[in-house]
C-alpha cells in the first residue's frame, strides 16, 4: 500500500444539493441535466443529524445506471453501512486531506462545510500538488521558445546559436520565394 499524502484543501462553493433518500430513477433524471464535471452534495437526512457524500456527476452516474429505478439512492449505493465526508464548521480552520482516495468511496477525503444551522455551504477537496515543468515548443526550423517567449538560443554564448542551427528566421524565410534576380542583359 503506497504512503498517504495529505494536502490542504480547495473549496468548492457552487454545487447541487440532492436527497439521498430520492428513488435512483429521480436522481438518475436529474443528474442527466447537469455538467459531467459539476458536484452533487447527496444529504442523507438522520433523525439527530444529516450525512454528506460529495460526488462529482461523473462518479455518481456510472454508479446508479444499474441499479434498480424505484430504490432510494442510500440503499442502491450501500451508504447506510459507510462512512460519511467529514464536517467543518469554520472554513479558516487548517486541515488537509488525504490524497490517496478509494474509488468505490471517493466521498472519504473530501469535506463539507456547515454553516451554524447544519446547512452545507462548500465542499472542500484536496489540492493535487502539480509538477512544475518549463514548457517549449518549436517554431519554424530549430527556434526554441520557452513559455516566456525567449529563444534557445538566447541562454546560448554569443555567436553559439547560429553553429547549433538555432536561427531566428521562420520556417521557409530561407527561401527566396518571388525573387528572381535580373539577367545582366548588357554582359554577353
Amino acid at each position: 500500500m503506497p504512503p498517504e499524502t495529505w494536502s490542504p484543501i480547495r473549496w468548492a462553493d457552487k454545487f447541487l444539493r440532492a436527497d439521498a433518500e430520492q428513488p435512483v430513477g429521480t436522481a438518475r433524471l436529474l443528474l442527466s441535466e447537469i455538467r459531467w464535471n459539476q458536484w452533487v452534495l447527496l444529504q442523507w437526512r438522520l433523525s439527530q443529524d444529516s450525512r454528506f457524500y460529495p460526488f462529482k456527476q461523473k462518479e455518481l452516474l456510472p454508479k446508479l445506471i444499474d441499479a434498480n429505478p424505484e430504490v432510494s439512492v442510500v440503499e442502491a449505493l450501500h451508504l447506510q453501512r459507510e462512512t460519511s465526508s467529514q464536517t467543518i464548521l469554520d472554513r479558516n480552520i487548517q486541515i488537509s486531506a488525504s490524497l490517496t482516495a478509494n474509488p468505490q468511496e471517493p466521498w472519504l477525503n473530501r469535506k463539507v462545510l456547515l454553516d451554524s444551522e447544519g446547512n452545507p455551504l462548500a465542499i472542500g477537496v484536496p489540492v493535487v500538488p502539480r509538477q512544475r515543468r518549463e514548457v517549449r515548443r518549436e517554431i519554424g526550423r530549430g527556434a526554441m521558445y520557452d513559455i516566456m517567449g525567449r529563444t534557445r538560443a538566447e541562454d546560448l554564448p554569443e555567436g553559439d546559436h547560429k553553429s547549433r542551427g538555432l536561427g531566428f528566421r521562420a520556417h521557409g524565410a530561407h527561401k527566396n520565394r518571388g525573387f528572381r534576380p535580373q539577367k545582366n542583359s548588357s554582359a554577353k
